[in-house]
């Protein structure tokens, strides 16, 4: 427990930092900017897919925040933010550090700062998750906030202070692999956060998954009424406060019930019979047999197949039966993230791109997983979720 100052501390934190397998938990009141970042904690944290990333700050002010790096955090893992936070706790896997410097070029390399090691992490962690629960997601205006562009800047100080401390060196070029994981982790938070407050207004098919009740909502709003999310895959997202969020979200809700009423069947008549077509297809007690025909009715299952029919008949033609068998078995029970797996799935086939795979994912695990789709993500934007595919 020896207390580190001055360039001990920022290398000791790197040191460990770069050595990080499964979680990284910060709480700052600051962000500097990316260089620095990177400088002070490495890049393990951004290209190891299996590390939790969370990051407890304070976005009361966002003039005082680098919103480059908040955004960095935001698509990498998980950001709340917590009014009057002034802690700064770093915790890497089982150990913390506990210290006065903020994660900036400035507080490592321009104060006098000083931290701790300690190697139980145990009790530092339950505080953190005890704040953390007390914190909120960063809502739709906060978001739209950290997506403008602008020029990064460091902790922001009246006084120019001279350099005292050297960082570590820059620990090179990021990994472009890291965007493939990044997104689809994103995805699910939002996803999760969205089906969390629409659960809470209705459920229409209490017995069956959440999932497939978002993903009839989500079409709903892309192909009925006047399709008001339809634009939105490539249109910026709404900006809307957290209330305004809420009653979008209950008004729409409203009319998807009633445009579901007045259907001779019910929308998850075909989302259940798809979805048991495809476990039943990839069991394991099937998916080592699996033909061409079975192949073709497993991608019949899929909307991005039937609303681009010609795919359909792009992967049939253009893989063996054999490559599409080895990257289903991969998805769907291969080691590795499930993030890492879809995109491995999505490069293995011809044709196959995104929605196809997130949604293949979603019908076999239809509790764990949403059918993520280019009708999902416009929805998720029309509602002020900063999703992207």
């Amino acid at each position: 427990m020896k207390p580190l100052f001055g360039n001990e501390l920022v290398r000791e934190l790197r040191k460990r930092a770069e050595k990080v397998k499964n979680r990284l938990w910060i709480c700052v009141p600051y962000l500097g900017k990316t260089d620095a970042v990177m400088k002070i904690l490495g890049k393990t944290w951004l290209e190891n897919e299996a590390v939790q990333v969370k990051l407890l700050t304070d976005v009361s002010d966002m003039k005082a925040i680098n919103t480059v790096m908040l955004k960095t955090f935001h698509e990498r893992g998980d950001v709340k933010t917590l009014p009057g936070i002034h802690a700064k706790i770093y915790i890497l896997d089982d150990i913390a550090l506990i210290t006065s410097a903020n994660l900036t070029e400035t507080a490592f390399s321009k104060r006098y700062e000083i931290g701790i090691f300690l190697e139980d992490a145990n009790e530092i962690g339950v505080i953190f998750q005890e704040w953390w629960s007390n914190a909120e997601k960063l809502n739709s205006v906060d978001t739209a906030e950290i997506y403008k562009p602008v020029k990064e800047r460091d902790e922001t100080t009246i006084i120019n202070l001279p350099n005292i401390w050297e960082l570590p060196k820059s620990p090179g070029k990021i990994a472009k692999k890291r965007s493939e994981y990044t997104k689809y982790d994103r995805i699910l938070i939002d996803f999760d956060d969205f089906a969390e407050k629409y659960r809470q207004i209705q459920r229409i098919w209490e017995t069956e998954p959440l999932y497939w009740e978002i993903d009839g909502f989500l079409n709903f709003l892309f192909h009925q009424d006047i399709t008001p999310s339809k634009d939105y895959y490539e249109k910026a997202p709404r900006v809307l406060s957290e209330e305004q969020q809420l009653k979008e979200i209950q008004k729409w809700s409203k009319k998807y019930k009633n445009w579901n009423d007045r259907q001779e069947h019910d929308d998850i008549e075909w989302r259940r019979n798809n979805a048991r077509t495809v476990q039943r297809l990839l069991s394991k007690e099937k998916i080592e047999t699996i033909q061409r025909t079975e192949i073709e009715n497993i991608l019949s299952c899929l909307n991005s197949m039937k609303s681009y029919a010609i795919n359909k008949t792009k992967v049939i033609n253009n893989n063996s039966v054999e490559n599409i068998r080895e990257a289903f078995k991969h998805l769907i029970y291969g080691t590795g993230t499930i993030a890492s797996r879809i995109a491995t799935c999505e490069k293995s086939i011809k044709s196959f791109g995104k929605s196809s795979t997130n949604e293949l994912i979603g019908c076999f695990f239809s509790d764990k997983y949403p059918l993520v789709n280019r009708n999902s993500i416009s929805g998720l934007r029309f509602f002020g979720y900063q999703s992207k595919m």
